[in-house]
């Protein structure tokens, strides 16, 4: 008998192993590409740029920010020639469209579009010379409101 329970034992590990070397090689690649040039740093060779809080380096510097909007997720993608991030502003929709309608004109920029897509969304777009961009700007609610700003640069 425990020669019997020996051998099924032995079978049974010997047939483990491959399901356990296949196991491994698949947690060591999720490892490696998790561990792998995830593109998320500041490093001006990167092709794609994550970031938070910040403006972006791409941004042109006359394009026009509310002084008390905060920053919130940043993406240079050098690959699609794209910046984008959004911005969170204590106003309302309307506040918030009027801004970027009025701001944009002011500081050279030609709105070629400015519309309301529904009760809660509206899209400006924009060019100044080769620069193409909109402002996507949707209520959050009451006085809160979040754009979100694209831009043909990176």
């Amino acid at each position: 008998m425990d020669t019997a329970v020996t051998s099924i034992r032995s079978q049974m590990s010997s047939q483990r192993s491959p399901v356990r070397v296949l196991a491994l090689a698949a947690l060591m690649a999720v490892v490696v590409i998790a561990c792998g040039d995830d593109t998320t740093s500041t490093d001006s060779g990167q092709q794609v740029i994550f970031g938070e809080g910040e403006i972006p380096s791409t941004v042109p510097a006359d394009f026009p920010i509310p002084q008390n909007g905060v920053i919130g997720s940043t993406l240079i993608d050098r690959i699609n020639h794209k910046t984008e991030f959004s911005v969170q502003l204590g106003v309302d929709l309307t506040t918030a469209v009027q801004f970027f309608d009025v701001e944009l004109v002011n500081r050279g920029y030609v709105v070629t579009s400015s519309a309301a897509l529904s009760d809660q969304l509206w899209r400006i777009e924009f060019n100044q010379g080769e620069l193409i961009g909109e402002v996507t700007v949707n209520s959050l609610g009451g006085q809160i409101s979040q754009a979100v700003i694209t831009l043909n640069v990176a």
